[in-house]
């Protein structure tokens, strides 16, 4: 079992990174940790490593105060649902979606950026009605697909590579 002080280095180093979860992943050998950023989804990452195989242990919200969470035995503190649902972000002023980190625009679903409802809320709010901004749920199914065609770590995950 990891000892308390490693993971609060791991919630240090998740924080100066920018992450707003960790969570503590045991591959049936060690635990290690995994930073969940604010536009991901910390509960689509953990599925990602379930299906590896690997057992999630505990998730820590770094917003939370680290010390309580510590002090549990097992700390499981997931993104409230409503805030943590998936959406890609319309820009009907473009009539297109925005991309991932907000990079541009593009025409396809496929091609768009997948943010938790928080972030999109987060990186939306001083976009005038001129925008026409909407934020659209996305179902996981369709978030999956979209990264099975990537050449991406998550992708060569969910491919199993």
């Amino acid at each position: 079992m990891t000892k308390r002080s490693d993971i609060r280095v791991w919630l240090d180093q998740a924080k100066e990174m920018g992450a707003a979860y960790v969570i503590v992943v045991w591959d049936h050998w060690d635990d290690f940790p995994v930073h969940v950023f604010p536009h991901q989804s910390a509960r689509v990452v953990s599925e990602i490593y379930t299906k590896r195989g690997c057992t999630i242990m505990e998730c820590y919200d770094l917003a939370m105060d680290w010390e309580a969470q510590l002090a549990e035995h097992r700390a499981l503190h997931w993104p409230d649902p409503e805030r943590s649902e998936l959406v890609v972000i319309w820009s009907g002023e473009h009539s297109a979606y925005w991309r991932d980190k907000g990079c541009g625009y593009v025409q396809e679903l496929l091609g768009a950026g997948v943010y938790t409802r928080a972030y999109a809320e987060q990186r939306t709010s001083g976009c005038g009605p001129e925008k026409m901004i909407e934020l659209r749920p996305v179902n996981l199914s369709d978030v999956r697909r979209q990264f099975l065609d990537q050449d991406t770590v998550i992708g060569m995950l969910l491919r199993g590579a």
